[in-house]
């Protein structure tokens, strides 16, 4: 599998998450608990900061690439929203 298929096939995950599905609809981010967004991004629940905007990260260019605006927009609300999870000052 090469790295873009391995990226497509994690948006496909990422889009088939019940909160993505909320979200996209429209959802409030700031609700979201992390054991909620540690599903949807496959991220361990105590995994550093980093790891966590690392996943957020690729999760984010494989949209782009995609051309998802709409999971782009989506991922940035909640990486501004919860900042403390991914290592970034309030």
């Amino acid at each position: 599998m090469t790295e873009q298929e391995h990226g497509m096939v994690s948006l496909e995950a990422l889009e088939d998450h019940p909160l993505m599905h909320r979200l996209l609809e429209g959802g409030d981010e700031t609700g979201v608990v992390q054991e909620a967004a540690a599903a949807m991004l496959h991220c361990d629940l105590d995994g550093s900061p980093p790891a966590w905007r690392e996943r957020l990260d690729a999760y984010r260019a494989a949209a782009l690439q995609e051309g998802r605006a709409d999971i782009v927009d989506v991922l940035d609300r909640l990486k501004k929203a919860h900042q403390e999870w991914f290592g970034m000052r309030r």
